[in-house]
């Protein structure tokens, strides 16, 4: 199972240690290349957009600083969901709103993403 995991600040950082020690591959993404350097030594793929983390995985986990985040992440301009094949999991663990989740949530069921 590929993963993948956007943001990787003072949460989603130590996350990812822990999935890459479990023995998942993983590709990350985050605003700031440099927040990554510690994850692609340690064996993760660094991915250069939202929607090139989500075309590589089959399952996504977003750690965002808050819901315009998400909402960019997940649907903006080169967007994770636009990319997420049918059968994709997203896992949202950002400090967001409802509101934000299901307005992906309803953009992502007709493609079949969960």
């Amino acid at each position: 199972m590929q993963v993948g995991f956007i943001g990787l600040g003072n949460m989603g950082n130590p996350m990812c240690q822990n999935l890459l020690k479990a023995g998942f591959p993983l590709v990350v993404n985050d605003v700031r290349s440099e927040a990554a350097a510690n994850l692609t030594a340690a064996g993760a793929t660094w991915a250069a957009s939202p929607a090139d983390v989500a075309r590589a995985v089959d399952v996504l986990i977003t750690m965002l600083p808050g819901p315009s985040q998400v909402e960019a992440v997940m649907l903006g301009e080169h967007g994770a969901l636009e990319a997420m094949r049918a059968g994709t999991l997203w896992m949202e663990m950002s400090t967001s709103s409802p509101a934000v989740a299901r307005r992906v949530i309803e953009r992502a069921r007709p493609r079949g993403v969960g």
